[in-house]
């Protein structure tokens, strides 16, 4: 469609930063990254202060901002999203913010020495991310309540949730990273493009304990359950757009 916008909801630690190489190349000029913090709705201030005519001419949005942003713009427009297994999201959160200074979670985890299972026992209250955070944005949380960390997350927005993966938001998994793209390219008629290769930590990881891994999937069971059913609808999704044409 001529004058559609993309907007692409980045889920931190999905495998987000791949697909941005790839819009990058697609979308060049015509692609806006918005800059905002996950945690905190300061991008109404941002997709409000976008002058109307520059938000038309946009072929692309992306960001770590929630499902609901469309109605920021009078033209069509459509989403995307990745998402990733919770346990391995978060494990690979924690990892992100031990290796990167100069934010106050870096400086917790350092200053106590927390671990994987104490960076989510002190956080879990703190950073919607570690909890549900994938149900949270999916379901658009963000947009009606300032501090969503502190909000519970409730069988009913699980299903908004899925209805929003099912009927409004084309999704793709990170650990299937390569038939995502490929399922995207099919999408939107991107010209052809190298795979690009996950992020690679600089720290080693340490195998997760059965208490850690229990432990985060306790503070995730809805986020838990939105994988299943986005693995389950992806494997029908794959099946018929690039399966049957190949």
């Amino acid at each position: 469609m001529q004058n559609e916008t993309l907007i692409f909801i980045h889920i931190p630690k999905t495998a987000g930063t791949s697909l941005m190489k790839v819009l990058a190349g697609e979308y060049g000029d015509k692609a806006v990254k918005i800059q905002c913090s996950p945690e905190y709705p300061d991008y109404r201030e941002t997709f409000s202060g976008i002058p109307d005519d520059m938000k038309a001419a946009l072929k692309l949005v992306a960001g770590h901002f929630p499902f609901g942003v469309h109605k920021y713009f009078s033209n069509p427009t459509r989403y995307l999203t990745i998402l990733r297994n919770p346990v391995s999201r978060i494990e690979s959160l924690y990892y992100h913010h031990m290796r990167n200074p100069g934010n106050e979670i870096h400086e917790v985890i350092m200053k106590y020495h927390l671990s994987l299972l104490g960076f989510v026992e002190y956080f879990h209250d703190k950073i919607s991310a570690i909890n549900n955070g994938q149900t949270r944005i999916l379901t658009g949380l963000h947009t009606v309540n300032r501090h969503p960390q502190n909000m519970p997350v409730t069988e009913t927005h699980l299903e908004i949730a899925k209805a929003n993966l099912k009927n409004s938001i084309h999704f793709g998994l990170a650990e299937r990273l390569k038939e995502t793209l490929l399922l995207f390219q099919s999408l939107f008629s991107w010209k052809p493009f190298d795979i690009p290769c996950k992020n690679v930590a600089e720290h080693e990881k340490i195998p997760l304990d059965e208490p850690t891994i229990q432990f985060i999937k306790s503070l995730n069971r809805f986020d838990l359950e939105l994988y299943k059913f986005a693995e389950n609808e992806f494997v029908k999704v794959i099946e018929r757009r690039l399966h049957r044409s190949g």
